[in-house]
């Protein structure tokens, strides 16, 4: 009788390999609004979209809204945003209580499709950095949304629908 051996042979135990870094999905942001349809947005530069002004963390919303309001009753007007550059708004002067304005919460999903419909690009302020010689600076990305042309067709024409003239 001949004998058969099996043996099995077992590779040693590899590193898993690593994947690559990415960045991950912000999961919420908050945004300043003056009416449902009407958030808080700047435009970078000339060559950007106007971009909504989404926040990381609630505080930095709070400050950046108190400053629009302060403005807002100071002046009796909001500040201009379409401006290019620079946007310069006093230091608040008010409690923690919004009255002219509110904050909205947001996941980045649903966010993300509000813009991409609206045609817009999302600022998201990771921070807020005061500077030594008085002022703030945004710390943060640039979102930039686009679609396929199915998709700004069919909200082109749900646009063109709803804002039809009655004859």
């Amino acid at each position: 009788m001949v004998g058969v051996v099996a043996s099995a042979v077992i590779a040693p135990p590899r590193k898993p390999t690593r994947l690559a870094k990415t960045i991950p999905k912000p999961s919420n942001f908050f945004t300043i609004h003056t009416r449902p349809n009407d958030a808080f947005t700047l435009k970078l530069d000339s060559d950007s979209k106007t971009s909504v002004v989404g926040f990381k963390d609630w505080d930095d919303a709070l400050l950046i809204g108190k400053m629009l309001e302060t403005h807002f009753i100071r002046e009796k007007e909001w500040p201009d945003t379409k401006e290019e550059g620079t946007l310069f708004l006093p230091d608040s002067r008010i409690g923690d209580v919004l009255n002219h304005v509110y904050i909205q919460k947001w996941e980045f999903d649903e966010l993300k499709l509000t813009c991409t419909r609206n045609f817009l690009d999302l600022i998201g302020v990771e921070g807020i950095i005061k500077k030594k010689l008085g002022g703030y600076t945004f710390d943060g990305n640039v979102y930039k949304f686009n679609a396929d042309w199915d998709f700004y067709r069919t909200r082109l024409t749900e646009l063109w629908v709803v804002n039809e003239p009655d004859e």
